[in-house]
């Protein structure tokens, strides 16, 4: 039967946004993910063994990770490990083919584990800058206001604000119980604006595609492109160590190849994410309800964090395997790493690298608080 599919790209987009500002590199997680290079998500089927487990299954999985199962039409990500697996259900798996899915021969035994590994992260204020204006600000300002502490602070530059906008920044003020949003005008395309707005003051830059009349929409990218040029100028000539995130977003995904990012502190998101997850849909119905997850209240999603939170010491005897397990200990599903050697490097990936061999070495240290591993998790704890 002929179906229609809703997706609400904005909504969509602005969550992509949010998540990708908070964490660097997971912008390249998506990227890869979202993506038909690399790896990517399939449904995979096969013959479970009777009374298997999700854990079971997961750990037993020669190559691709699974992160979640499709039961009784409806994705669970990040599931009870204990679920048992029916005779009809299928895994979520992130594998570079689902021709490459397969099993051992024999169940891998990971390292024995001594819980508690860490004390959860601990929350922090942040303070997030957004440029331009966008219909896509209400969410934004909602997603923002689900991940940070009390407290925190969200500024919208907008270049000669109406009186209606700065009545929506009232009531998002107003809405927004965590956030104190405020509205800074100024124009942020000349040299010297952004040095005013002290960009390396905030944890991240998010720089919109402003809704501009139709006349003037040819030049939406090109504004985005000038100011994040002028931002990253600011950000880079700050000292060395700089955490602020800058992310820009471009109607036009042929733009995207004017500045390509420099680190993962960078990117550049654009309709081309939304084509590509269009793009799956249509290949696949049901991969709608995996997003649909991925991306709902409440439910888990993709974060990168400190190796420590794992392990007190890796060496070279760790496998990701034996990360598998630990983030598995934390009620977390860990799919890759972030490599420290590589993370200012485009190939492969600004060290990113997804779907490593179970039994291969970690090659990741709980020391460097640089290296990162990426996970499924309910939060960012």
């Amino acid at each position: 039967d002929a179906r229609v599919i809703c997706v609400d790209t904005d909504e969509l987009l602005a969550k992509i946004i949010v998540q990708t500002s908070r964490s660097s590199g997971l912008s390249f997680v998506y990227e890869e993910l979202l993506s038909f290079g690399g790896n990517e998500f399939y449904f995979h089927q096969e013959t479970w063994p009777t009374g298997s487990t999700f854990e079971s299954i997961a750990l037993g999985m020669h190559d691709g990770i699974a992160i979640g199962i499709f039961q009784d039409g409806e994705v669970k990500l990040n599931p009870d490990k204990s679920t048992v697996l029916g005779s009809d259900d299928q895994l979520v798996v992130v594998s570079e083919d689902d021709s490459e899915i397969s099993m051992f021969s024999t169940p891998t035994v990971p390292r024995e584990l001594t819980p508690p590994l860490s004390e959860p992260l601990k929350g922090r204020l942040e303070r997030q800058l957004i440029v331009g204006w966008s219909p896509k600000l209400r969410t934004i300002v909602r997603e923002y206001a689900k991940y940070v502490q009390s407290g925190s602070k969200l500024d919208v530059a907008v270049r000669n604000p109406t009186s209606e906008m700065r009545v929506e920044v009232s009531e998002l003020d107003a809405s927004a119980d965590k956030v104190d949003v405020r509205l800074v005008e100024v124009e942020a395309t000349k040299p010297l604006e952004p040095i005013s707005l002290d960009p390396l003051g905030y944890d991240s830059i998010i720089i919109l595609s402003e809704d501009l009349p139709e006349e003037l929409e040819d030049s939406v990218d090109s504004l985005t492109l000038v100011t994040f040029l002028h931002l990253r100028q600011t950000a880079g000539s700050g000292t060395e160590g700089t955490k602020t995130k800058l992310i820009g977003e471009l109607l036009d995904s042929r733009n995207r190849e004017l500045i390509p990012p420099s680190d993962t502190r960078e990117f550049i998101v654009s309709n081309r994410l939304i084509s590509l997850i269009t793009a799956q849909i249509s290949e696949q119905a049901k991969m709608k309800t995996v997003y649909d997850r991925l991306f709902e209240e409440g439910g888990s999603e993709f974060y990168l964090k400190p190796v420590r939170l794992y392990a007190d010491h890796v060496d070279e005897t760790w496998t990701f395997g034996d990360l598998m397990a630990a983030a598995g200990a934390r009620g977390e599903i860990a799919v890759g790493v972030k490599d420290v050697s590589t993370r200012d490097k485009p190939k492969p990936n600004f060290g990113i690298r997804l779907n490593p061999k179970k039994e291969a070495p970690a090659m990741i240290s709980a020391e460097d608080e640089l290296e990162k591993l990426v996970v499924l998790a309910p939060d960012g704890t």
